[in-house]
């Protein structure tokens, strides 16, 4: 029910969830609106025996009049009925739920269920007579499935263990019971969109919440760090996971899946290109998955676990982890689900390491804690991933405030053409003399040190000091001659400018060619429009 509000209340036709309810059988004792899992004797199962099935209901509860003394749920069932009598239930939705289907008992033939009620009610049927005809019937229906168990080699094994667990209720549930580490790297690689070998360690990269402006600087950060891990290790495969079902969780990019999908087309993309820059060829080692993907990949063991840190972290724990605080009365339940998610992400993406993000003490911190306290034990168990903390990347971001608050100018974003370069950097600030808070000299600094560039190739008149060229060992001069004004902006803007397009800002162009670039560019294009219409409307 609450699905579906949600899909009333985000104007969500298609795929609103369908209540399709059944008839919930009367337990076979006296009192019982359900079976119960701790009474066999409350139910007939598919591997009871035949003698165990005329034990059953030869001492079921089977009344000719209604009870007022056993209480029943009515709740459970969709269809008023004062004698809930669980023999007369079973004739009717069990032996009469095949179509055309009789029922013989006491020397008659039936041929519905209302027969079979109004000849035991008005003392025409015997509860004997009744009994024995349902013992049967339901018999005769589990004689195929028996039959399998005994004839099926594979099918017998099953059903001993199966026996042999239900036996010791108590104990703890056996490796075979458990999902195996095993599944978890088959969905993976079902999911994956690269090959995820089943030795091979896996480096995981968790793409930020899309939003219609994202950040170089994050790509860069992830790109980094996939790099360097897959560079260290031959066989290793890099994969950045796509939270989607999260980020619909969170309203993020208007809670719109085919904008969260153009986002991390283009979010993928970027990474690969730019982790090429720092190690090239590593960009054919770097998949994406889809947290939907994965998760329905195998969706009992992946909300298993997302149920399992639902029930050890603690509320604020996890909102601190959302970037709530405790406190917050207007806490987003969302976030709250997304950060729960993400401890059953790192196991479902069968992560060995994952880059660091930057942000400490977040959903990631939450997932590592709770998989090295968690103690189900077992194949389900899981070793927290570790931590690769990557080089920062360049400072991508030249006016933090100004980005913040929606200049497009004031930073530089994933899909940035090599056009933007000398657009943004001319507004940069870049005051002369001023080495300490200068954007464009730690940018440039920054694409030297890292060797996205060899070196940042200033061409000045002669009268101008001359050309220069500042490499790797030469950072603390190019520091030097800004701060006493020999470097004028005028001058190192275009320098890093230069940079800027053969390094960086090339691999975010590359990354915004393929194939359904048009169609997502004009997705995102459309929900800007949107989001602007509902920010004025508000």
């Amino acid at each position: 029910m609450l699905a579906r509000d949600y899909c009333d209340a985000a104007g969500r036709k298609k795929g609103k969830p369908i209540i399709l309810s059944h008839h919930m059988l009367y337990g076979l004792k006296a009192g019982q609106a359900k079976m119960s899992k701790s009474d066999p004797d409350s139910a007939i199962f598919m591997e009871d025996s035949t003698a165990d099935v005329r034990r059953k209901i030869r001492g079921a509860y089977c009344p000719r009049t209604a009870d007022a003394a056993v209480a029943r749920d009515a709740e459970m069932q969709l269809a008023a009925d004062d004698l809930k009598n669980p023999c007369l239930d079973y004739v009717r939705h069990v032996v009469f739920a095949a179509p055309g289907a009789t029922f013989a008992a006491g020397g008659a033939t039936f041929a519905s269920a209302d027969a079979v009620r109004d000849a035991f009610v008005g003392g025409a049927l015997s509860e004997a007579d009744l009994k024995d005809g349902l013992a049967d019937a339901v018999d005769a229906l589990l004689a195929p499935v028996r039959a399998h168990f005994e004839r099926d080699a594979r099918a017998a094994a099953l059903l001993a263990r199966v026996r042999a667990y239900k036996a010791r209720p108590d104990a703890a549930a056996p490796a075979w019971a458990a999902p195996a580490q095993a599944s978890r790297r088959r969905a993976l690689a079902a999911a994956a969109d690269v090959a995820v070998g089943d030795a091979a360690r896996v480096v995981v990269a968790f793409a930020p919440a899309p939003r219609l402006q994202c950040p170089l600087a994050d790509a860069a950060r992830h790109a980094r760090g996939l790099a360097d891990a897959l560079r260290a290790d031959a066989g290793a495969v890099g994969l950045v996971y796509c939270s989607d079902w999260a980020a619909l969780a969170v309203d993020a990019a208007g809670a719109d899946a085919k904008a969260i999908a153009a986002c991390h087309r283009r979010y993928v993309r970027a990474v690969r290109a730019l982790a090429d820059l720092y190690a090239p060829g590593v960009g054919a080692r770097v998949g994406a998955v889809a947290q939907s993907a994965v998760a329905l990949a195998r969706p009992s063991d992946y909300w298993i676990d997302v149920i399992a840190a639902g029930r050890r972290v603690r509320l604020a724990d996890a909102q601190r982890a959302a970037g709530q605080r405790a406190d917050d009365e207007g806490a987003r339940v969302g976030a709250v689900v997304a950060a729960l998610m993400r401890c059953a992400d790192v196991a479902a993406a069968c992560a060995d390491v994952v880059v660091d993000d930057g942000s400490a003490g977040g959903a990631l911190a939450l997932a590592r804690t709770f998989w090295a306290e968690d103690d189900r034990g077992g194949a389900a168990a899981y070793a927290p991933p570790r931590v690769a903390a990557a080089a920062p990347p360049p400072p991508l971001t030249l006016d933090a405030a100004a980005a913040a608050a929606g200049d497009e100018n004031a930073a530089f974003w994933v899909g940035d053409g090599p056009d933007a370069a000398k657009r943004k950097l001319k507004k940069a600030f870049c005051e002369p003399g001023n080495a300490d808070a200068n954007p464009p000299l730690a940018l440039g600094a920054a694409l030297v040190e890292s060797g996205l560039v060899a070196a940042l190739a200033v061409a000045r008149a002669p009268e101008n000091g001359g050309d220069a060229r500042y490499g790797a060992g030469d950072l603390d001069r190019l520091v030097a001659d800004v701060a006493a004004a020999r470097l004028h902006p005028g001058d190192l803007k275009p320098a890093v400018a230069a940079a800027l397009r053969e390094s960086v800002l090339a691999a975010s162009a590359a990354a915004a060619d393929y194939p359904d670039a048009k169609k997502d560019a004009a997705c995102l294009k459309a929900l800007a429009k949107k989001l602007a219409r509902a920010k004025k409307s508000s």
